[in-house]
């Protein structure tokens, strides 16, 4: 007998039961799953929560699903590009399943998005690509090998750049912020608040996000932020300022986080997901030896994909490009919300 509950009418054996599942390393469970990180999506962005977790008779979790409702549709991890359901068989799925439909109806919406799934009786879209590298080919010399414009990254490391995890992210989100809103100002993409990072680390613990430097003295020139599973490491946010950008400190930083992730014994490197009309950043990410997957999406419903990367929106983000920055932060804080 399998019962479906809503997150949160949870109680706290169950709680316990359904996060120890997931830190132990649910198959195909990615940080964006963790309850933690609900916590980041219900206190920073207030959606309502429509998450479902699955029991056996024996009250153990059997099935997770984390969504929220985002404006007319349930979504699965609002602002990420993870967060499909966890089933131990197709049963509990087909549970997941109808009771969110249920939930759409209820809530008014209009469909469900489920990000990085797909299964019969749901339409599935194509959202992009997934680059990954396999840390678990050899040592750190055969990664070394299937990198392409190893010069590039050589001569960061002759400019005197080196990596640093922040042993206090509180204390050096600002400098982060600073090179992450104007690198979306710079492409014309909306930022997330200051707010939403310090959230992020308050809700996350120290084995599940890190925040990495590229810095050179005392000058930060690069910034990454990467959430961890026991298995991978998944490159979340990224900036640099325009030193950085001159040295290739992205470049740097991403070859960096790679060895970190295999020194901490995690056997995949992911660099996220990426429009397949963002060549440059596809081919940027494969020759630092990102292999690609393709990655669909699942609806139900009367759903509608945005890429902010079709040129019917160029327009829009190169009047954003060139927002001082006060209106920049204005328009952001309107869009993603």
């Amino acid at each position: 007998m399998i019962t479906v509950k809503l997150f949160n009418s949870l109680d706290e054996n169950e709680l316990a039961a359904l996060s120890a599942r997931l830190v132990a390393g649910w198959p195909g469970a990615s940080p964006y799953h963790y309850l933690e990180y609900a916590r980041v999506i219900d206190e920073h962005f207030q959606y309502p929560n429509l998450s479902l977790a699955a029991f056996d008779q024996y009250q153990r979790p059997v099935g997770w699903l984390p969504q929220w409702r985002h404006g007319c549709l349930i979504e699965s991890v609002p602002w990420r590009d993870r967060g499909g359901p966890l089933f131990d068989d197709p049963e509990v799925l087909n549970l997941l399943l109808n009771e969110t439909k249920a939930l759409a109806t209820e809530h008014g919406c209009r469909g469900l998005n489920w990000k990085d799934f797909s299964a019969p009786g749901l339409t599935a879209y194509e959202a992009g690509l997934s680059m990954t590298a396999d840390l678990t080919v050899g040592p750190p010399e055969v990664l070394w090998r299937r990198v392409e414009g190893k010069n590039i990254i050589r001569q960061a490391e002759k400019n005197g750049l080196i990596f640093r995890r922040s042993a206090s992210p509180a204390e050096d989100l600002p400098a982060f912020y600073e090179m992450f809103e104007e690198t979306r100002r710079r492409l014309g993409v909306p930022a997330y608040s200051p707010a939403f990072f310090q959230t992020l680390f308050r809700c996350l613990a120290d084995r599940q996000a890190a925040l990495f430097f590229a810095v050179r003295g005392e000058a930060r020139l690069a910034g990454l932020i990467c959430l961890m599973t026991p298995e991978k490491m998944i490159y979340a946010f990224g900036a640099s300022n325009e030193e950085g950008r001159t040295q290739r400190a992205n470049n740097f930083v991403l070859w960096q986080a790679q060895l970190q992730a295999k020194n901490w014994g995690l056997g995949t490197f992911d660099f996220g997901t990426d429009s397949l009309l963002q060549t440059g950043l596809l081919k940027f990410k494969e020759k630092l030896g990102g292999c690609p997957r393709k990655v669909f999406n699942a609806h139900w419903g009367r759903v509608k994909e945005m890429d902010h990367n079709r040129p019917l929106y160029a327009p829009v983000k190169m009047v954003m490009s060139h927002l001082p920055r006060p209106l920049f932060r204005w328009a952001s804080r309107q869009l993603v919300k």
